[in-house]
């Protein structure tokens, strides 16, 4: 099977998305997604009766709904994205987060890309991440990155399926770095390529936006169990690249956590009243 195909266009990316409890947004992209062609692949960790209700009344062939009945995290809902996307035959497949939001001209952008550039990363990278445009020179060129986010990650399956998908030990956090980290032990890369129109992954965040020493910074409280579950993840991707003799793995993975700390130490401190 092949999607959106056309003679002489490289088939489209297959959408995917782990969900949980999403808002009405979220369907309103995936029915735009379905409408338009696209194969769409849900797996949800929080099934309650309005979910089924709507994708059972989507009647498309092109959406693919899957649940286990309850929540197996983040590691285990992308594992079974790429590998069902890829045992259906798509080639590729875009993720993003229940909360990012996208137009039409964001799948366009990414259909686009693969036109043009997949014969350059094709062998070379297991992702290539999408992003909003940054109004640099770097707009619309593929660079080579250690760590990135998942959300917006444009999944070349046949070389993620070489990689071993996702880890299902990682329930939410240190899932996309941990697959970084692995990918670049296979010898594959990770790109980030902005530019992407329509593409929005602040307006939807819990963040909120403070000045400190005169820098515009977007902060979020997490719980301490929150905070404690991602420091783990650290220590875990910290002692994996370690083993490997993966120094510069080492260091990104550190300086992530470093960030991540002071950004914590001031969300205590500036968010007193956020939940």
């Amino acid at each position: 099977m092949r999607v959106w195909t056309s003679p002489g266009t490289m088939p489209a990316p297959a959408l995917g998305f782990v969900t949980f409890h999403p808002d009405p947004g979220f369907y309103d992209r995936v029915a735009l997604a379905c409408s338009n062609g696209f194969q769409v692949f849900v797996f949800d960790n929080a099934p309650a009766a309005t979910d089924h209700s709507f994708m059972n009344q989507q009647e498309r062939r092109n959406l693919h709904y899957m649940t286990a009945g309850n929540n197996l995290g983040l590691g285990v809902g992308l594992s079974a994205l790429c590998a069902s996307a890829y045992a259906r035959g798509c080639e590729y497949l875009l993720f993003f987060d229940q909360d990012t939001r996208f137009t039409m001209e964001t799948l366009d952008y990414a259909k686009t890309f693969l036109q043009r550039q997949v014969a350059q990363v094709k062998e070379s990278h297991a992702a290539v991440v999408l992003q909003a445009p940054s109004g640099n020179a770097d707009d619309h060129r593929p660079i080579d990155t250690l760590l990135a986010i998942s959300s917006g990650m444009l999944f070349l399956l046949h070389n993620v399926a070489r990689i071993g998908w996702h880890n299902p030990k990682y329930f939410v956090d240190g899932v996309d770095y941990e697959f970084c980290l692995r990918a670049r032990s296979r010898n594959f890369r990770i790109a980030i390529c902005s530019g992407a129109p329509g593409f929005d992954h602040v307006t939807d965040q819990a963040d909120t936006t403070r000045t400190v020493f005169g820098r515009q910074m977007r902060l979020r409280k997490y719980r301490f169990s929150r905070v404690a579950d991602s420091l783990w993840a650290y220590v875990r991707l910290t002692i994996t690249s370690l083993g490997r003799g993966d120094l510069r793995g080492t260091y990104a993975v550190v300086r992530s956590m470093g960030i991540f700390i002071v950004g914590q130490c001031l969300a205590w401190i500036l968010l007193r009243g956020s939940n």
